[in-house]
């Protein structure tokens, strides 16, 4: 086959099998097995794929079709325009997710002191390690207890080489007082928050991200009372905790910290969704 017909192939197939973003996705995993991008594949198409790489990509195009998410098929996604590695085990970086980058990198673009910010929850690294590359002049402790999504953290620090982030394989719901670390000027976190009862009518591709980083109990709110209770009481002075928060939990997380702090606000994303809630000491 060429690498034209191969392309058309595979989004068919997936068009067929109603993969929804079917065209992207295609183009997607056609760029990282080919690595033909469109440019060159309208010089190339005529040529023949090698029969590995077409096995390799139709593999691939089955697994999306069985709801394997496309992120973990190509093994890496962006964020704040950088690559992070990504796979089975580890929650996939989300556009959403880069407000609470931004509002921490507004809350430090005067800073001339070092400040200690937390990546609580942290996952894949990808909000501890942009704030790391962002903000030189900080030091970010990241804490996850997933020993899987651990490995990914770890490899996502050594790609960027940051000496400024250290990685810490734990369970954040000891607090803050388990841990033998100097008080945060910042806790941010993107916490499990949805309902337990809620995971099993999510989307088959956000069913095969681990639970642990998407259960928040009951109500969907265990994490947010965690951080409130045991993390947000050893702020610096003037410290801030910003979390991301699910659809409509707005009120319920200000409440949690509110019993904490009165000074609390909210962020919406680019869908004009409450996404995001900061606390200040």
């Amino acid at each position: 086959m060429t690498y034209s017909q191969i392309y058309k192939h595979g989004a068919e197939k997936l068009r067929q099998n109603n993969v929804e973003n079917f065209n992207f996705d295609n183009r997607i995993i056609f760029e990282n097995i080919f690595g033909l991008d469109r440019v060159q594949l309208a010089i190339k198409g005529e040529q023949s794929a090698p029969k590995d790489e077409i096995n390799n990509f139709l593999k691939c195009i089955d697994e999306r079709i069985n709801g394997k998410p496309l992120q973990y098929i190509i093994g890496v996604w962006e964020f704040m325009g950088l690559d992070f590695f990504v796979g089975d085990g580890v929650l996939i970086p989300r556009e959403e997710t880069e407000i609470l980058v931004k509002e921490v990198q507004k809350e430090l673009q005067n800073s001339k002191s070092e400040k200690i910010i937390f990546d609580l929850c942290s996952g894949s690294g990808c909000i501890g390690i942009s704030i790391a590359k962002l903000c030189k002049n900080c030091k970010v402790y990241l804490i996850e207890k997933s020993p899987i999504a651990i490995k990914y953290l770890e490899k996502n620090i050594k790609q960027y080489g940051l000496q400024n982030v250290v990685a810490i394989n734990s369970d954040i719901t000891k607090g803050f007082e388990f841990f033998d670390l100097p008080n945060p000027d910042i806790i941010i976190s993107n916490p499990p928050y949805i309902k337990s009862d809620e995971i099993k009518e999510l989307q088959k591709e956000v069913q095969k991200e681990p639970i642990m980083a998407l259960d928040g109990g009951d109500d969907g709110l265990y994490f947010y009372k965690i951080l409130a209770e045991k993390w947000a009481p050893y702020l610096c002075e003037k410290g801030m905790i910003a979390v991301e928060i699910g659809d409509e939990q707005e009120k319920d997380v200000c409440d949690i910290f509110s019993k904490v702090y009165s000074n609390i606000e909210t962020k919406q994303d680019f869908n004009e969704i409450n996404r995001v809630v900061i606390a200040r000491k």
